[in-house]
C-alpha cells in the first residue's frame, strides 16, 4: 500500500482524539511561569481581597472602591482560590482553562444539535486553536473568555427556544444569561441582548414578539437579578457611584466617548475587518470562501448557519465603530462566524472550487513555513537555556514534519491535520518562548514578594494617592495574607508607607527612606519610607 493510501486509510476520530489530548498539556505547560500583567493582576486582586476582608458584595483594590467590573468573575477565581487553597497566578489562570473547555464543548454541542457531528467537532477545534485564544488569551487571567462563553449560551438559547417555539423559555434563559454576563462585565450585556433580539426578530419577521408578555417578563428577571446585587451593594455604599465609572468602561473607546477622535473612528472603520483577519488566523483565512454568490445562498439556506451569520453581523457592528477595542472582546462571536466558514468550506469542498485549492495552498505553505522555523532552536543561543532543548526540538522537527506529510497526502478531513498542527505549535512555545520570557522579565513579581514578605508582620499602607499598580499590590498583599490599605492622615513613626514620588510629594524632613523598589508600570521607583514622628497629614 502506497504512504498515500495508508494516510488515507487512517480513520478520523483518531485525529480527533488525538486533538483533544494534545489540548491539555498545551494549555497547561507553565501556564503560572509569567508574572501577572496589569489585567491580571485586577482581577486577582481584588478577589484575593474579597477573600480576606470576607466581603464577596463590594469589589475594592487597596481597601478603596472598584467600581469598573461588578464582582462575578472575582467570585470565580476566589472559588478556584478557594478549591486548591492557592492564590498564585496558576490558580487563576487555571480557572480561564475550565472556563475554555467549557466553552468549547458548549459550542460543540450547539453546533452538533443543527448540523452534523463532523462539522460541530470542528467547528469547537477551530474555536479553541485560533490565533487570539490559543496564543494568547487561553494563557492570562482575564474575564473575556469567561464572559464569552456566557454571551454565546445567551445568544444560541435565542434561536434554540425559537425553533421549539418555547418563548418564555427563550426569554426568561437570555434574559437570565445577560444578567450573570452583567454581573461579570456590566453594559455590554445589555448591547449584546438588545442587538441579538432585535436582529433575530427582524429576520424572523416576528418583531411584535418583542412587546410580548415573555420579553417584559425577562426584563423583570434582570432587574430582579441585578437589583438584588445592587440592593445589598447598598447596604456597604452608595450604588449612585457605580453607574457612571461602568458605563464609562463601557464607552470609553466608542466614538460617544469625549476622548475619542472622529477620524479615529473613521480610520478604524477601514482598518478594523484586517485586524481581526490577523488576530484569528490562520481559520481567519477562510473568509475568502464567503466571497461567492452560491455562498452567501448556502448560507441563508440553512437556518442555524444564518442565524450565526445574522448574529455576528449585528453584534459586530459595536465594536467596528468603537476605537481601542481588543480582538478578546468579541471572542464570543468568533464560534459564529467559524460556524459559517466551516459550513461554507464544506460545500467548496465537495465541489473541489478554486477558493478552496487556494486556501489549501495557503495552509500548506504554513505548514512548510512552520517545519522550517521548529529548527531556530538549534540556533538560538537562548533556546539552549531550555532543559532538553535538543531532545524538544527533535521532537518537534518530526512531529511537524510528519504533519505536514499527512496534510499533503489526506484528501479529506484535511482541517483536523492543521488543528493538530496548532497544538503541537503552542507545545513548542510553551516549552521555548514562555521560559525565554519569564527570563527577560525584570522579576517585578520577585521584588513586591521580597517587599511583601519583609513586611508582612508590620504595618505597611500606601501613602495617599500614591499609585501604585496591581501587579506590584497584588503580590505583596498575597505575601503578606491581608489587603494593603490606604491611609491618608495620622502618619505613626511605627508604620511603614508606599510612596509614588510622581504623584506625592516626599518630604525627607519629616519622612525616613527605608529602601526603594522598582514596579512594573513604567519601571516606576516606589519607596518604602516611615515617619520621623507623629503627622497628622
Amino acid at each position: 500500500m502506497s504512504l498515500s493510501k495508508k494516510i488515507n486509510s487512517i480513520p478520523v476520530k483518531y485525529f480527533y482524539i488525538l486533538s483533544i489530548l494534545l489540548i491539555f498539556p498545551a494549555l497547561l505547560i507553565n501556564l503560572g511561569l509569567l508574572t501577572f500583567n496589569e489585567d491580571e493582576a485586577i482581577r486577582s486582586l481584588v478577589a484575593l481581597e474579597m477573600k480576606y476582608s470576607g466581603n464577596l458584595i463590594v469589589p475594592t483594590l487597596n481597601g478603596t472602591y472598584y467600581y469598573f467590573k461588578p464582582p462575578l468573575y472575582n467570585w470565580i477565581i476566589l472559588l478556584f482560590y478557594n478549591i486548591f487553597d492557592d492564590v498564585t497566578p496558576w490558580t487563576a489562570r487555571f480557572a480561564t482553562i475550565v472556563n475554555l473547555l467549557a466553552f468549547t464543548f458548549t459550542i460543540y454541542l450547539v453546533n452538533k444539535k443543527y448540523l452534523d457531528k463532523h462539522k460541530a467537532i470542528i467547528i469547537a477545534l477551530v474555536s479553541i486553536t485560533c490565533g487570539r485564544i490559543i496564543f494568547w488569551d487561553s494563557m492570562l487571567a482575564y474575564i473575556d473568555i469567561s464572559y464569552s462563553w456566557v454571551t454565546y449560551m445567551e445568544i444560541m438559547s435565542i434561536f434554540i427556544f425559537y425553533k421549539k417555539k418555547k418563548y418564555w423559555q427563550l426569554f426568561l434563559v437570555s434574559y437570565l444569561l445577560m444578567s450573570i454576563g452583567f454581573l461579570m462585565k456590566g453594559y455590554t450585556s445589555i448591547a449584546f441582548q438588545g442587538l441579538s433580539l432585535v436582529a433575530f426578530f427582524i429576520w424572523k419577521k416576528d418583531f411584535k414578539r418583542l412587546f410580548s408578555i415573555p420579553n417584559f417578563v425577562g426584563l423583570g428577571l434582570f432587574g430582579l437579578i441585578v437589583g438584588g446585587y445592587y440592593f445589598a451593594y447598598s447596604q456597604y455604599n452608595s450604588i449612585e457611584s457605580t453607574f457612571t465609572p461602568l458605563l464609562d468602561q463601557s464607552v470609553r473607546r466608542t466614538a460617544m466617548h469625549k476622548t475619542i477622535d472622529i477620524w479615529q473612528t473613521v480610520r478604524h472603520l477601514f482598518t478594523y475587518p484586517f485586524d481581526n483577519v490577523y488576530h484569528f488566523l490562520p481559520w481567519s483565512l477562510m473568509i475568502i470562501l464567503v466571497f461567492s454568490k452560491r455562498s452567501v445562498k448556502a448560507i441563508f439556506k440553512n437556518d442555524f448557519v444564518a442565524f450565526n451569520a445574522i448574529m455576528f453581523l449585528a453584534n459586530i457592528t459595536v465594536y467596528w465603530v468603537s476605537v481601542e477595542v481588543y480582538p478578546r472582546y468579541i471572542l464570543m462571536l468568533a464560534p459564529m462566524i467559524f460556524t459559517v466558514y466551516i459550513y461554507v468550506y464544506d460545500i467548496h469542498f465537495a465541489e473541489n472550487s478554486r477558493l478552496v485549492k487556494i486556501l489549501h495552498i495557503l495552509f500548506l505553505i504554513l505548514f512548510v513555513a512552520i517545519f522550517v522555523v521548529s529548527f531556530l532552536p538549534y540556533f538560538e543561543e537562548r533556546a539552549w537555556l531550555n532543559d532538553n532543548y535538543i531532545q524538544k526540538t527533535i521532537f518537534l522537527n518530526i512531529l511537524i514534519l510528519v504533519l505536514t506529510i499527512i496534510y499533503y497526502f489526506r484528501k479529506n478531513n484535511k482541517l483536523i491535520v492543521l488543528v493538530l498542527l496548532i497544538l503541537v505549535v503552542r507545545i513548542g512555545y510553551d516549552w521555548f518562548m514562555i521560559p525565554g520570557r519569564r527570563r527577560d522579565d525584570p522579576g517585578y513579581d520577585k521584588v513586591a514578594i521580597n517587599i511583601g514578605n519583609k513586611y508582612k508582620n508590620e504595618a505597611i499602607y500606601i501613602y495617599k494617592k500614591s499609585k501604585i499598580d496591581y501587579t506590584a499590590s497584588y503580590y505583596i498583599a498575597r505575601q503578606r495574607g491581608k489587603i494593603t490599605m490606604r491611609k491618608f492622615k495620622d502618619f505613626l513613626p511605627q508604620e511603614y508607607y508606599l510612596i509614588d514620588t510622581s504623584h506625592c510629594l516626599l518630604d525627607t524632613n519629616q519622612f525616613r527612606i527605608v529602601e526603594e523598589f522598582i514596579e512594573r508600570e513604567s519601571d516606576r521607583t516606589l519607596f518604602v519610607i516611615k515617619p520621623k514622628k507623629v503627622l497628622k497629614d
